[in-house]
């Protein structure tokens, strides 16, 4: 009797574990499901919540006119314009991290170089 209590000791916390191991959707994908109830996703709401200026360097970059997308939010733009946008925000992105972590201060772009250039 006491190696029946043994084995089933031995199986109960993993029949206890199989139980507990239902996938719960997370934090993120709820927000998700949210979204995509009200039509929106994430880029759309980040996108919306850009100044006017943050907004026109994206859609230069983008080569679309800016006096005409300015107010356009990015649910309403076509596919190819959203996609345009996509790589124009890509871009922007790795224009900032080619500086890296380094200081953009005031400093850093006052001093001349000394050495001469070649013409």
């Amino acid at each position: 009797m006491n190696t029946l209590k043994k084995d089933e000791s031995a199986i109960m916390p993993a029949v206890i574990n199989a139980a507990n191991d239902v996938e719960s959707p997370t934090l993120s994908e709820r927000f998700n499901d949210i979204r995509a109830m009200l039509g929106r996703n994430f880029a759309a709401a980040q996108y919306n919540k850009l100044t006017d200026q943050q907004k026109a360097m994206i859609l230069f970059g983008a080569r679309i006119k800016p006096s005409s997308h300015i107010n356009t939010p990015l649910e309403s733009m076509t596919f190819e314009e959203r996609e345009q946008i996509r790589l124009s925000i890509i871009a922007l992105r790795n224009l900032g991290q080619s500086f890296g972590e380094s200081l953009l201060s005031r400093d850093q772009f006052s001093v001349k170089a000394n050495r001469k250039l070649h013409a």
